[in-house]
């Protein structure tokens, strides 16, 4: 057994349902900042009825809902106070003697020796306290325990322990070993514990570490050793809220970009929770802007909606659409039972499913509560993270489970409604806009201005689709669409003949990953689901290795495939039909008519406006295009 051997708090309480309170008391690896912690649970309605509030520099426990408060004097105390140069944490009213105690000179342990445990029997839990001292530049703490020398409650035990702090390491005591009837006391020291540097990681890896049904509130504090600057957290599951005004990145967009946050310029709280992971900088610009994308979606079409972010743009979106048999085995999603009955899972397995080779590491976001389905299906792809307006319980847990614990879940208030005028700064100068909330809808399609003026609902609907997701893919972009779902993203072209051909290609590729040469592919058992998607898309667009040659064929295949013949593709191809194009700014030259066509382009809309219109109706003409005229450009960036 190694004495000295430090553990990470999630470990301790991940596997913990019910510790009690708790305290950590310690210092961050770079020797900075002393650093404090404090939680409580509970199991009965009365001691669930709680939360922290700050009031003078102090935080006490008060009643969430006054009106059924049974028994207050157990639960409701002042749990943190300052003296001079202290700082008391306790998880009782013992709070209040320490610092009687200390305000008349008298120490930590005078105060605690006319204290013993809690008369709440058969528990009689103990009483934990804290003192961090600070001053003249130098910082300590010591830890207090007051438990039951027996059963029935005759005696009482103290035990004291000081601490001269060491860089990255903290100390945590809590009131119960484990859940129990009853619940058997903390019987340790104070167990040894990482201390993260950074305030937000540590606060959540505490909070999203503790028992989802039994947690309450958590207290988190940062001093500043040399000037006593504290920066702190609160967290209260009972008001629904993290407290969080910003969260601080690990950098910006490149690891030389530091100092780096997330903050709102009023001042207020932000609308997330980080409920697991760290999210960067670059994951925050997906996540921003993915959820306003399907909560648009979801308010236009009133289906619950998904899309799949990269570097700030859409790989696809979709809505909740069941697939075929044939789309769920190109989107490998063929074995998940239970797909049609989900809605939401139907979106993600098509937002997810469309590029997965530009999915690769991506970031998802939902309109809906994720659901256990959808949660099942994310688990077993390569993300970096999600945003929801909620999670199931049982999905919560299946998504912690990714990337060793460490998967960046968000979870945003869908009623969070931002300020009309945006700002942005580029080289030291502020740019400021109104903000693009123009609305893409039915209407917006009604200036048919082709021969054939036909827009049967299906097309109204992927024509949405195809511009809400324009909305927010960086400009130039032009988006094809089919069947409920983005099939091919052509975005940041300087050239829009390149953003159509771009985005042709990978409805093109879409499409084929359904011709029964690719469905019926004999992969190796060994070859995981990226690489799958790698050697697809060889096969297909006949790339940089040729996957069915001699020498090739065998790291990825049973037997020898037969390629598929640019005649076949392009036979299969003939028969797409159908396909939804949108653009967000006019179309040029009629090239772009002509390259649409050959991926079955069928309903067109972009908002007109070039001096060349003629031109291109002409050829949506010739092949019996419909094609609207929105008025509206929807530049990105």
């Amino acid at each position: 057994m190694n004495v000295y051997e430090t553990a990470k708090i999630s470990d301790i309480l991940s596997s913990n349902t019910y510790p009690g309170r708790g305290i950590i008391a310690g210092k961050t690896s770079d020797g900075k900042k002393a650093v404090f912690a404090y939680f409580i649970m509970g199991r009965s309605e009365n001691s669930r009825n709680r939360i922290f509030t700050e009031k003078d520099g102090a935080v006490f426990t008060e009643p969430f809902d006054a009106s059924k408060v049974e028994d207050p004097s157990l639960i409701i105390y002042a749990a943190v106070r300052k003296t001079g140069s202290s700082i008391i944490v306790t998880n009782g009213d013992q709070t209040d003697t320490v610092y009687d105690f200390l305000k008349e000179g008298k120490s930590f342990e005078q105060a605690l020796e006319t204290r013993c445990f809690e008369p709440d029997s058969p528990n009689w839990t103990p009483r934990i306290s804290a003192l961090l001292t600070l001053e003249n530049g130098g910082y300590s703490y010591k830890m207090s325990i007051l438990k039951s020398a027996d059963p029935e409650g005759s005696a009482c035990n103290r035990f004291t322990y000081n601490y001269s702090p060491i860089n990255g390491l903290g100390h945590f005591i809590h009131t119960y070993n484990c859940d129990g009837n009853p619940i058997p006391t903390f019987s340790k020291e104070p167990e040894r514990v990482c201390v993260a540097d950074d305030i937000d990681e540590y606060t959540n890896e505490i909070w999203n570490s503790l028992n989802e049904a039994n947690k309450i509130s958590l207290y988190v504090s940062y001093i500043d050793i040399e000037t006593g600057t504290a920066e702190n957290r609160m967290i209260n599951k009972n008001k629904g809220d993290r407290a969080m005004k910003e969260f601080e990145l690990k950098y910006g967009c490149n690891p030389n970009q530091k100092p780096s946050k997330i903050y709102m310029k009023n001042g207020g709280d932000l609308p997330i929770e980080i409920l697991s992971g760290r999210p960067g900088y670059i994951n925050f610009l997906d996540a921003f802007n993915s959820w306003q994308l399907v909560k648009e979606l979801k308010e236009a079409l009133g289906l619950p909606a998904v899309t799949s972010f990269k570097h700030v743009s859409p790989t696809s979106a979709a809505v909740g659409v069941k697939l075929s048999d044939t789309l769920k085995k190109a989107c490998f999603v063929d074995d998940i039972e239970g797909l049609d009955d989900s809605p939401l899972a139907c979106a993600y397995a098509r937002a997810r499913g469309t590029d997965r080779m530009c999915s690769f590491g991506d970031w998802v976001a939902l309109s809906d509560i994720c659901d256990v389905t959808t949660a099942l299906l994310i688990k077993r792809e390569v993300s970096d993270g999600i945003i929801a307006p909620g999670y199931e319980p049982e999905a919560l847990e299946i998504l912690k489970t990714k990337r060793n614990g460490n998967y960046n879940i968000v979870k945003i208030d869908p009623d969070y409604v931002p300020e009309e005028q945006e700002t942005k700064q580029v080289f030291g100068i502020t740019f400021e806009q109104g903000r693009n909330n123009f609305k893409i809808n039915r209407e917006l399609l009604s200036n048919v201005v082709t021969a054939n003026k036909e827009l049967p609902e299906s097309a109204v609907r992927d024509l949405i689709i195809s511009l809400i997701t324009l909305k927010y893919t960086q400009s130039n972009s032009v988006c094809y669409a089919v069947d409920g779902q983005a099939i091919g993203v052509g975005a940041g072209q300087q050239s829009r003949i390149h953003c159509t051909r771009l985005a042709g290609t990978k409805a093109d590729t879409w499409f084929l990953r359904q011709h029964e040469k690719v469905l019926n592919l004999p992969f190796r058992d060994d070859i995981k689901r990226p690489d799958r998607d790698n050697v697809i898309d060889g096969y297909i667009n006949k790339n940089e290795e040729d996957v069915c040659a001699d020498g090739i064929w065998q790291k990825y295949f049973k037997v020898q495939p037969s390629p598929l013949t640019d005649e076949e593709a392009k036979a299969f191809l003939a028969t797409r039909d159908g396909v939804a194009l949108g653009s967000d700014a006019f179309f040029p030259f009629s090239d772009n008519i002509e390259r649409a066509h050959k991926s079955g382009v069928k309903y067109i809309a972009e908002p007109g406006g070039s001096i060349r219109d003629d031109a291109v109706i002409e050829c949506c003409d010739k092949y019996g295009i419909a094609m609207a005229f929105t008025g509206m450009r929807l530049f990105h960036h």
